[in-house]
Formats: structure tokens, sequence, C-alpha cells
């Protein structure tokens, strides 16, 4: 028999060697060259091909919890069922822009240092992206963005583009978690900065 709970909490806080670690029944603690820290769900399909399904930041996510989400991710696959397809469909209900910033920020932000920087992040997205709050963050398009930095633009340059910086990393975010499919918005929304309303702006 397979052992598990192989890692414990305290190994899990203190490891910090990039590489793949297994707690068993197909839970692995993955850290990344970056110091990085996330819990994986491995499997076997048709008991050859090897699929991940990743389970979220360890950074936010307890052992506790990664191996019941474990647990649930290997009773889906008893069931002939794909873990992967399943939460992408627990997924489709709309999650708004605003419900991500906060998942987002809760997520990457537990590892930054300066609880200021960590503050004011948020701060940030809360009061500068108003009208994109109640949006699901599928439906965001480029249009969007640019009404919501072309307020920005003139006036406070570095914030705009400081506040482009951290919607893409929450749309990222989102892409990563399945709530939304395609090309990141913000990232298209960079030129628009530079070949839109910069060049008007210079005249």
């Amino acid at each position: 028999m397979r052992q598990t709970n192989k890692l414990t909490a305290a190994k899990v806080k203190h490891t910090t060697e990039p590489g793949r670690y297994g707690d068993g029944a197909g839970l692995y603690l993955e850290i990344s060259k970056g110091g990085g820290k996330s819990w994986v769900f491995i499997w076997k399909r048709d008991g050859r091909k090897r699929r991940a399904m990743g389970l979220g930041s360890a950074h936010s996510i307890s052992l506790v919890k990664a191996r019941e989400l474990a647990r649930k991710a290997a009773e889906a696959i008893a069931d002939g069922l794909d873990p992967i397809e399943q939460r992408r469909k627990n997924r489709a209900r709309a999650i708004t822009f605003a419900e991500a910033t906060v998942k987002c920020h809760a997520d990457i932000g537990a590892g930054w240092r300066s609880p200021r920087h960590r503050a004011q992040w948020l701060s940030s997205l809360v009061i500068h992206t108003k009208q994109l709050s109640n949006k699901a963050v599928s439906e965001i398009t480029v249009d969007h963005l640019v009404h919501t930095f072309k307020p920005l633009w003139r006036d406070q340059p570095e914030l705009a583009l400081r506040l482009r910086e951290r919607i893409e990393k929450v749309l990222d975010w989102c892409k990563a978690h399945e709530y939304r499919d395609g090309e990141n918005p913000a990232s298209l929304s960079f030129y628009w900065f530079f070949n839109g309303l910069y060049h008007r702006s210079c005249y």
C-alpha cells in the first residue's frame, strides 16, 4: 500500500528548495524557482498519460484543505469523470472582477514583505476600477479597460500604468483558475497606451 500523508504543515512551511514533494494519493507540493508554493494533483489517464491539476497556492490553502481537494478529485476519477472538466463546469458561474481582485490579492500577496505595498495594491484597484467591479471577468474586453484607464492617463499616467499591470495580474490569475479564456485584454491594452491616447496627448 502506498504511503499517504507524508508531508507535514511544518515541512510545507519551511521547505524552500525548488521541486515537487509528494504527500501521497496524487497530491504534491510544488515549489518554483522563484519560491512560489502551490498544490498539484497528478494522476494517470487511462493508465498511461499523466495529467496535472493545480489546486491553488500553498500560502492560502492549508495542507488539510489540499488533501480534501485531492480526495475529491480522486473520487471524480473513480466515478469516470475528468476533475479538470468538472471544475471548469463548476466555475462556469460568473465571478466578478471585484471578487477576483480580492481572491487574487489574497493568493499572490500572501508572500509580499511590505504590508504597505500589499494594502496599496488592493486599494488602488478597489478605488480606480469601480466601473469593472460588477462585470464578470469572462466578459471584460480591451474597450472596458480603455474606459477605465482614460480618465487617469492625462493627469496620473504612472498610476494608469501601474493599474494596467495590476489588472493584468488579476486577469492572468483568473485564466489560471479557469474563470476566463483567451487573451488577456490588459496585455492588449498596453499597445493602446503607446499607440493611441499617448500619442494624442503629446500634441
